[in-house]
């Protein structure tokens, strides 16, 4: 559901909205409200940025009524609707009427998202996205920061490279760092290579198949279900050439006890996509507990160099050095450590 979701993307947009930092229009109105009704508005704003959302959204219904053309008042009737009713089909219909009135603006589809995924409807949150950038895309002048909206949107959709191309075009906020970061990081974990005709992967589709596959994981924590096998069926029927069913596979055949069948899938996942984060990790593992130790410290360290985080990775090379009397190696290894996690190695 939307929980964590609506406390990144969804909450820190409509936050930048009730504090003027993000446009809830991508244009400027044709005429500017008159005093008394721009008081009201400001008040409104007021009400909702103070939590008393209810009655924001029911002073907002006469505004709304008698500015039927002007998209800063439908907008934020939309908005408020989304946050009072997410579940009544008349809020919906009302930020679709919005959407379609004014066909230039991405922020009522934004809003649309917003809802879908609440509802775990993550398709048609897409589709509601590949809308608002159609919309964007049209607009020379759409900010920097809205396609930085839009990125952080496509996150929660999974859509790797429909984030990736639109933090792009989002400069260097403080949110593109953190989104190329998962980005590369989804690629990794799941074995998801750039170039579609490697990954045997639809662009539009990545985001069923990362779901997919991190619910077969979730499924395989817990222990071996029908769930799992039925999931990773359809997994290999849908994405035939995906390097994660090898993953999947080795994890598989690694807790089953199979060290021999788990080594095959996992350097055959390397293989299709060399930065298989996990299938060098689940490599590096079983080869320092019985195999070569050259190998097992040469999948380590790419673990290391794919995903700094990874301690346990980090934990096993220092152990692969000490046992081999790599005291140089291990020294750098331990200041590597301190910089990454600023504290001692144990």
């Amino acid at each position: 559901m939307c929980i964590r979701w609506c406390d990144r993307a969804a909450f820190e947009w409509l936050a930048k909205v009730r504090e003027s930092k993000a446009p809830l229009v991508a244009r400027q109105p044709q005429a500017p409200l008159p005093p008394e009704d721009r008081r009201r508005l400001d008040a409104i704003l007021a009400l909702e940025k103070e939590g008393r959302v209810e009655v924001a959204a029911q002073q907002m219904e006469p505004l709304a009524r008698r500015y039927p053309e002007d998209f800063l008042v439908q907008g934020l009737a939309c908005h408020l609707d989304t946050r009072v009713a997410p579940k009544l089909p008349a809020t919906r219909e009302k930020c679709e009427a919005v959407a379609e009135k004014f066909p230039s603006e991405p922020a009522p589809l934004f809003q649309l998202a917003t809802l879908a995924l609440q509802q775990g409807q993550h398709l048609e949150a897409q589709g509601q996205l590949m809308r608002a950038r159609q919309r964007m895309e049209a607009n020379p002048g759409t900010p920097p920061e809205v396609w930085g909206d839009l990125a952080a949107f496509f996150q929660q959709t999974s859509s790797v490279t429909w984030a990736e191309q639109a933090t792009q075009k989002a400069g260097n906020d403080s949110r593109t760092g953190p989104l190329r970061t998962w980005a590369r990081q989804a690629r990794r974990w799941k074995a998801l290579p750039v170039d579609v005709s490697v990954s045997g992967v639809a662009v539009e589709r990545e985001g069923e198949f990362i779901r997919a596959a991190k619910d077969i994981e979730d499924s395989l924590d817990k222990g071996p279900s029908t769930k799992a096998q039925a999931r990773l069926t359809w997994l290999r029927r849908e994405f035939p050439r995906a390097a994660v069913l090898h993953v999947l596979d080795c994890e598989s055949h690694m807790r089953a006890g199979r060290p021999g069948p788990a080594k095959a899938a996992c350097r055959q996942a390397v293989a299709a996509h060399e930065e298989a984060v996990q299938a060098h990790f689940i490599l590096g593992w079983l080869t320092s507990a019985s195999g070569p130790r050259e190998e097992a410290r040469t999948h380590l360290e790419r673990v290391v160099a794919l995903e700094p985080l990874h301690r346990q990775a980090w934990q096993l090379l220092a152990e692969q050095y000490r046992a081999v009397g790599m005291a140089e190696a291990l020294k750098t290894l331990q200041g590597r450590y301190r910089e990454q996690f600023a504290q001692e190695p144990r």
